[in-house]
C-alpha cells in the first residue's frame, strides 16, 4: 500500500478531522445538484412553473447576478402589463423588487458601491415629491395604492445607478436589451401574422391582458438603437446578426403603427447621423426603414393622413383640458395618479367630446398636472443634467465611447420625444434607459481614468 493509501486508512480509522472534512464537503458537493435535479423534476411533474423558474434562476443569480438582474428587467419591460398573480401585487413590482434586491446585494458583496450620478439626486427628488403629493391629492385613496410601486421603481433605480459595471457586464447587458427586444418582437409579429392585434396593429397579446401598441412601440427604441450601434462598431458575424435583429425590431416597430414611434425613430436616427456623420450603413438603415414603410400595410398611410383630422387620436383635447387642470392645480397638482380624475372635473372643455375620464398622453404635462410646477422642474432638470453628463463624455473620449454611449443617448432622446404623446412617466421602460444612461456615462468615465493612470508620463 503507498503512502496515500495507507493515510486514508489510518485517517479513516482514527477519524482524521481533514479527512472526515474531505469526505463531507464530497458529499455535499454531490448532494447539491442531485437535490436540485430532484426538486426540478418534481416541480415540472407537478407543473409548478414558478417553482421551476425560481430553482433555475437560484445559480444564475449566485453566478452572474447582475447579468440576471438586467436581463430579468429588459425581458419585463416588454411584458410591464402581464399581471397573472391578480390582485394589488403585480408581476411587474415583483420584477422590480427582485431585480433591486439582487443588484443591492451584488453591490454590497461586491463592493460596488459608488457614488450615483448628478442627476440622480433630481430623479429621486421626483419620487420623493411625488410620493409627497399623496397628501393634497383629489383622491388620496388613487395615489396611495399606487406608492408601493412608485418606491419599487425609485429603489431600482438608484440601486442600479449606484453600482460599479465591468465592460464585460456592460455588454452583456446590452445583449440581453436586444434579445429582450427580439423575443418580444418575434411574438408581436407571429401574432399579427395570425390575427392576434389591436385594431389591426401589431401589439403583444396574452389572454385578456394587451399591450398598447404604442408602449409596444417605445420599448423597440432602446434596443434598436443598440444594434444600430452594433452594426456601426462591428464586423463579421455580430454585424451580420446586429442587421438581422435590427430588422426584426424595426418590423416591429413599423407593425405597431405608431406615429409617436415613427417621430422618436426619426429623432434617434438624428442623434446618430449628428454623432456619426453620414455613414453609409447608417444610410442603410435609412433606406431599409423607407423601403419597409413603403411594403406597410395602408392603414399605417392611413393613421399618418388622419394625424390632424383625428386631433392626435383626441389628444390635442386631452391636452386642452391638461391645461385647464393645470391653470387651475398648476402650484401643487392633483395629484400622482390622479389627472383622470381632475380630467372628469374639466371635460367639457374638449373641442371634441370623447368621454369623460382619460390619460394625459404626455409625461411633461402629466408631471406639471399631477406634481405641479415643482415636479415638472425636478424632471426637466434631471433630464438636462443627465444628457450634459453624456454630452461631456462623448467630448472627452474618442471612438470607444462613441459605440459606448451614442446608442444610449439616441435611445434617450427617441424616448423623450415618443413621451411627449404616451403615458411612460412611471413605467419601467422610461426609467430603464436612463438607467442604462447613467451605467454607460459612469462606465466610460472609468474607462477614461484607467487609460489616464496607466499612460506612460
Amino acid at each position: 500500500m503507498n503512502r496515500l493509501g495507507q493515510f486514508a486508512a489510518s485517517s479513516a480509522k482514527f477519524g482524521n478531522p481533514s479527512s472526515l472534512s474531505l469526505n463531507w464537503q464530497l458529499k455535499e458537493s454531490i448532494a447539491v445538484p442531485i437535490c436540485c435535479g430532484v426538486l426540478v423534476a418534481v416541480a415540472v411533474a407537478i407543473r409548478s412553473w414558478i417553482m421551476l423558474a425560481v430553482l433555475l434562476a437560484i445559480p444564475l443569480v449566485m453566478l452572474i447576478p447582475v447579468e440576471f438582474a438586467f436581463g430579468l428587467l429588459a425581458l419585463a419591460i416588454y411584458f410591464d402589463n402581464l399581471n397573472p398573480l391578480g390582485g394589488t401585487v403585480t408581476l411587474s413590482f415583483l420584477v422590480a423588487a427582485v431585480s433591486g434586491a439582487v443588484l443591492l446585494v451584488a453591490t454590497l458583496a461586491g463592493a460596488r458601491l459608488v457614488n450615483p450620478p448628478r442627476a440622480a439626486s433630481w430623479f429621486v427628488l421626483l419620487f420623493l415629491w411625488t410620493m409627497l403629493s399623496a397628501f393634497w391629492a383629489m383622491d388620496p385613496k388613487v395615489s396611495l395604492e399606487r406608492l408601493p410601486s412608485l418606491a419599487a421603481l425609485g429603489a431600482l433605480y438608484l440601486i442600479a445607478v449606484s453600482m460599479r459595471i465591468s465592460e464585460r457586464e456592460f455588454a452583456w447587458v446590452t445583449r440581453l436589451i436586444v434579445l429582450g427586444g427580439c423575443i418580444a418582437s418575434a411574438v408581436s409579429m407571429y401574432q399579427y401574422a395570425h390575427g392576434i392585434n389591436v385594431s389591426d396593429r401589431a401589439s403583444i397579446v396574452l389572454g385578456s391582458v394587451v399591450t398598447n401598441p404604442n408602449d409596444l412601440a417605445i420599448t423597440m427604441l432602446l434596443p434598436l438603437s443598440i444594434t444600430i450601434g452594433l452594426v456601426l462598431s462591428n464586423r463579421g458575424i455580430t454585424r451580420a446578426l446586429s442587421v438581422v435583429a435590427a430588422m426584426l425590431l424595426l418590423a416591429c416597430l413599423i407593425l405597431t403603427m405608431s406615429r409617436g414611434g415613427f417621430v422618436a425613430l426619426g429623432v434617434l436616427t438624428a442623434v446618430y447621423i449628428y454623432r456619426k456623420g453620414f455613414d453609409w450603413r447608417l444610410l442603410a438603415v435609412v433606406g431599409l426603414t423607407v423601403v419597409a414603410i413603403l411594403f406597410a400595410p395602408a392603414l399605417l398611410m392611413t393613421r399618418m393622413g388622419e394625424a390632424l383630422t383625428s386631433r392626435a387620436q383626441g389628444r390635442f383635447d386631452i391636452w386642452l383640458v391638461g391645461f385647464e387642470v393645470i391653470k387651475h392645480h398648476g402650484l401643487f397638482g392633483v395629484g400622482l395618479d390622479n389627472f383622470p380624475l381632475a380630467f372628469e372635473k374639466y371635460a367639457g372643455h374638449q373641442v371634441v367630446f370623447r368621454r369623460f375620464s382619460l390619460v394625459p398622453h404626455n409625461i411633461y404635462l402629466q408631471a406639471l398636472a399631477e406634481t405641479g410646477v415643482v415636479g415638472l422642474f425636478l424632471l426637466l432638470g434631471a433630464l438636462r443634467i443627465q444628457m450634459k453628463q453624456v454630452a461631456g463624455a462623448l467630448r472627452e473620449g474618442g471612438a470607444r465611447a462613441a459605440a459606448l454611449l451614442v446608442p444610449c443617448e439616441a435611445a434617450a432622446w427617441g424616448v423623450m420625444t415618443h413621451a411627449m404623446v404616451a403615458n411612460v412617466l412611471w413605467r419601467k421602460v422610461f426609467w430603464f434607459v436612463w438607467i442604462m444612461v447613467a451605467l454607460a456615462v459612469h462606465l466610460e468615465r472609468r474607462l477614461q481614468n484607467c487609460e489616464g493612470q496607466t499612460s506612460p508620463t
